[in-house]
């Protein structure tokens, strides 16, 4: 059997590294970079400035579920709802009372949550048929948002 030792030579095949035949794709690292700002300027709008971290753990949960955004330390929700501090359903105002109602049900059932899990006990509030009870309905089913809401941590 004859091998092809030029084939096979150390040092006298192409080099992948060679910067003769490397190039850079400039518009493709542009928009991976404009990508990569736009992703990073709307995590940073996310992050409520001058507000607690339960306030900031209640826009989490929010976000989970509907639409929101912070104008300064208020949470608002769909563009019409808004929830101010200290973040209880008394807190809710504006919109459609059924956006209203379905924000204050959501943001009660968070900040139980949020409270078991400071006094570290578990809810007697069944996750499941809350977010059964919150399901909207789409083109392709019923959306249950939140699903993992009902894990421990």
């Amino acid at each position: 059997m004859e091998t092809q030792s030029e084939d096979f030579s150390i040092g006298q095949g192409e080099d992948p590294l060679d910067a003769k035949r490397c190039f850079l794709d400039l518009n493709t690292l542009q928009a991976r970079e404009e990508t990569a700002i736009r992703q990073a300027v709307t995590e940073a709008e996310r992050i409520g400035v001058g507000v607690t971290p339960e306030a900031q753990n209640i826009f989490d949960a929010l976000s989970k579920t509907l639409p929101v955004r912070w104008d300064r330390t208020t949470i608002v929700v769909i563009n019409e709802v808004r929830v101010s501090s200290p973040y209880l359903p008394e807190s809710v105002s504006g919109g459609t009372p059924a956006a209203n109602e379905r924000v204050r049900k959501v943001l009660e059932f968070e900040k139980k949550r949020l409270q078991s899990r400071n006094v570290g006990s578990t809810l007697n509030v069944d996750h499941m048929e809350f977010w059964e009870s919150m399901a909207k309905p789409c083109r392709s089913g019923i959306i249950i948002p939140g699903k993992h809401v009902g894990r421990e941590s």
